[in-house]
Order: structure tokens, then C-alpha cells, then sequence
């Protein structure tokens, strides 16, 4: 029996006009790669509509990596309260959170993180004009402000580190049960963390990248490593 942690992966690519592109595939195809070189196994986890077909597919992960690029509709109760029944994605994400699952989510994941727990997001867009549309539309790569003891200082010791986020949204009021674990120019909040000693629950706004900056290997590097170390070993016969 392999002692390896399973992570899974939530399906990329919606066929909507929104996030169904190209680019999909190959992305989801980079994050089975740097899974399988951190000696983890992959395991592609679709969003599905009823809740016992979500239960027996989570039965086979020990984490969960949330990816996402699009960003979520504040004014939208697609995936608020009464979403369960009507969304897949609040379903899953709601499943992982019940079962406490180590999780890290960042962009929509982050987002979906917060609102179906129960949080708010709010705008952070500059204006209306096309390129001016984004908190950070010329330079996304910005420093980041952690909070002492966290998960994420642990990772961003150095308070220079430059991370990559480009978004219209960001939490507002933060979900029951989390705390605020890192800020981005001007307060937005970068990250979200669960309070609780017995759910490693993540959630950043910036875009960690297995093919980036070193930095944002080491987040994922230090989520896998603390993922082993809750993971149950087989034991021997």
C-alpha cells in the first residue's frame, strides 16, 4: 500500500463562456505534474450535483488543491446560503469543509472558500476602462503583509517577498471560524486561514504557480509537507 497523500484537484474548465478555454487542460496538466514529482497522487475531482456522489468521491482524497483563475460574482447568490442544492461548486466546497479535508485554495478558490462558509466579497476595481479594470492592472506582483505565527508567515518570512494577484474581487467579511492571515497593498486581504487546530484550511488570493517563483513552491512545498505529516501511514502487516 502506497503511503503517498491523495490530493485532488477540482476540474478546471467549465463549459460556460466564462471558464471553458484552451488554456485549461494544460494548466490542470502542470498541477498533476508538480504533484507527481512531490510525491503525491493526483486524483481529478469534478464538481457534482448531488451530495452522496461528492461524499464517495472525497472518500478517496487525504487533501484538496482548489484552483481557479475567474473570479467570483460579489453580487451574485450563486454561491451563498441557499446555494447547495443549485451549485456543484458550493456543494464540493462545502463537503470539504464538513469533513475537514486539508485544503488550499487560491483566486476563486479562496473566494469560494469564504462565501460558502458563509463570508462576503466585495469590488476592488480601479474603474470601468479596459486595463484599468484590476487592483494591481500594471505591475500584479506585490508584496505581502503576513500575520505573525500563521501558515502563511511561516512561508513569507521575508516582508519584501512579491506575490502575483490579479483580481476584481476580494473577501470582505471574513467567514465564522477563519482569521485574516495576509494583506496586499491598501488592506486587501490576501489570505484566509481556519482558526481551528484540527483543519489546515488555506485560502489566497495571489496565484501560487508550479512554474513560477520559487516562493510560491514553497507554499505549495510546506501544504504537501504538512499534508504528509497528518496523513495516516498503513500500517504493516
Amino acid at each position: 500500500m502506497s503511503d503517498k497523500p491523495v490530493v485532488g484537484l477540482n476540474l478546471v474548465c467549465r463549459c460556460d463562456r466564462y471558464m471553458c478555454s484552451g488554456f485549461a487542460e494544460p494548466v490542470l496538466q502542470r498541477w498533476v505534474e508538480f504533484l507527481e514529482t512531490a510525491d503525491a497522487i493526483p486524483l481529478v475531482v469534478p464538481a457534482a450535483e448531488h451530495a452522496a456522489d461528492v461524499m464517495r468521491q472525497l472518500d478517496r482524497v487525504d487533501a484538496f488543491l482548489y484552483l481557479g483563475w475567474r473570479d467570483l460574482d460579489p453580487d451574485s447568490d450563486a454561491h451563498g446560503p441557499e446555494a447547495v442544492e443549485h451549485n456543484p461548486e458550493t456543494l464540493l466546497m462545502r463537503a470539504i469543509a464538513e469533513r475537514q479535508l486539508p485544503l488550499l485554495g487560491f483566486g476563486r478558490g479562496l473566494q469560494l472558500l469564504n462565501v460558502a462558509l458563509g463570508g462576503t466579497l466585495r469590488p476592488v476595481l480601479l474603474d470601468d476602462r479596459p486595463g484599468h479594470r484590476h487592483l494591481y492592472p500594471h505591475n500584479p506582483r506585490h508584496t505581502l503583509m503576513t500575520t505573525s505565527g500563521s501558515f502563511l508567515d511561516k512561508v513569507y518570512t521575508d516582508p519584501e517577498t512579491l506575490v502575483q494577484s490579479i483580481h476584481e474581487v476580494a473577501v470582505d467579511e471574513v467567514a465564522v471560524g477563519f482569521a485574516v492571515t495576509a494583506r496586499g497593498p491598501g488592506g486587501v486581504i490576501e489570505a484566509i486561514e481556519s482558526e481551528s487546530d484540527d483543519w489546515l484550511a488555506v485560502g489566497v488570493q495571489f496565484h501560487p504557480h508550479p512554474r513560477v517563483a520559487g516562493l510560491d513552491l514553497r507554499l505549495l512545498g510546506a501544504f504537501l509537507n504538512e499534508v504528509h505529516t497528518r496523513t495516516p501511514q498503513p500500517v504493516c502487516a
